[in-house]
């Protein structure tokens, strides 16, 4: 079961301020997986009410959540004169330290791998039958 006071560390509200700028743009993995690897403490909830926080401050979508901390003020002042090139970077450098397994992606990059390697027996198995077959062809031309 979930925590039901995560403790949000920077790295985490970077990423909430960076999803709630941009959503996941760039970043190729699922807000589900994020709360199941990188912020593995939370819930998608609890990602989405720091998201509504993040928007107060930046006085995005008329929101009136109001319940945002120090540390997330500090982020706003931090990197409100970067690009979203910048923080994607500090982002992905964040999710890229984390054990992580994009749910889809790495479903479908399986079943990827599992055909090549199909193909590549398949291919094998018909580049050994050809040698054998011009094996046989030679013996029929020397005698």
């Amino acid at each position: 079961m979930k925590n039901l006071q995560h403790e949000w560390s920077k790295n985490d509200l970077v990423i909430a301020y960076y999803m709630t700028n941009w959503d996941l743009n760039g970043l190729g993995i699922t807000k589900e997986d994020i709360v199941d690897s990188v912020i593995p403490e939370t819930t998608v909830n609890s990602l989405n009410m720091q998201m509504a926080n993040f928007r107060f401050l930046l006085n995005l979508d008329g929101y009136k959540l109001s319940d945002s901390s120090n540390m997330m003020k500090e982020i706003v002042d931090e990197y409100s004169d970067k690009n979203m090139n910048q923080i994607k970077d500090v982002v992905k450098s964040i999710i890229e330290k984390c054990d992580i397994k994009v749910g889809r992606n790495s479903r479908h990059n399986q079943k990827v791998n599992d055909r090549k390697t199909e193909l590549n027996r398949i291919s094998q198995l018909k580049y050994e039958k050809q040698l054998k077959d011009l094996g046989k062809f030679r013996r029929l031309v020397r005698v």
